[in-house]
């Protein structure tokens, strides 16, 4: 089993509601190319370069792919 953790805030006055969703989808794909990529951890970074929160894969102890 494999499990993702995400926090994610998105606090910048730069974003206003209309676009934090966009802000939220492009975080999340560039995260999820990353793990694509073979990473296990990061930081996301918003469009900005500012911090917006950090992930990370947890696997089970035997390795056990979910698929």
């Amino acid at each position: 089993m494999v499990t993702l953790h995400t926090t994610i805030t998105l606090d910048d006055a730069a974003f206003t509601e209309d676009l934090r969703s966009e802000e939220l989808g492009r975080i999340l794909r560039r995260q999820a190319d990353r793990v694509e990529a073979g990473y296990t951890s990061g930081v996301m970074l918003d469009t900005n370069g500012n911090s917006a929160g950090d992930w990370c894969i947890d696997e089970d102890d035997n390795g056990d792919d979910p698929a």
